[in-house]
């Protein structure tokens, strides 16, 4: 019997490691977890990180290829929390970090 869907626990892929003192998240060590997660299209052509890696300028990074290859091989619904690094300018948006980078927490599957 194989599963249909399999979810994997938050922080699975080590960013729970960047907690330091007193349960408070170290940015700098958080980032490093991250990934490009790019936004869904609503229209065709879909993209599969899997089957696109580098192609046509899609940009996401080696954890998104990975945990998609993984779901296209096994026929199986992934869905991993993971930290999202999407690219800001503190001179535009007030909200962005120094480093230039925001990181929301988003679940992909």
């Amino acid at each position: 019997m194989q599963a249909d869907i399999v979810v994997f626990p938050e922080g699975c892929n080590g960013w729970m490691q960047a907690v330091g003192a007193g349960g408070v998240y170290q940015r700098n060590q958080v980032v490093a977890y991250g990934d490009f997660v790019p936004h869904v299209q609503s229209s065709p052509p879909y993209l599969n990180p899997c089957d696109s890696y580098g192609v046509d300028g899609a940009r996401w990074g080696v954890q998104l290829h990975n945990v998609s290859c993984l779901a296209k091989k096994y026929r199986v619904v992934l869905v991993v929390n993971l930290i999202d690094l999407q690219p800001c300018s503190p001179l535009v948006d007030a909200n962005c970090p120094p480093d230039g980078m925001c990181s929301p927490s988003c679940a992909v599957d």
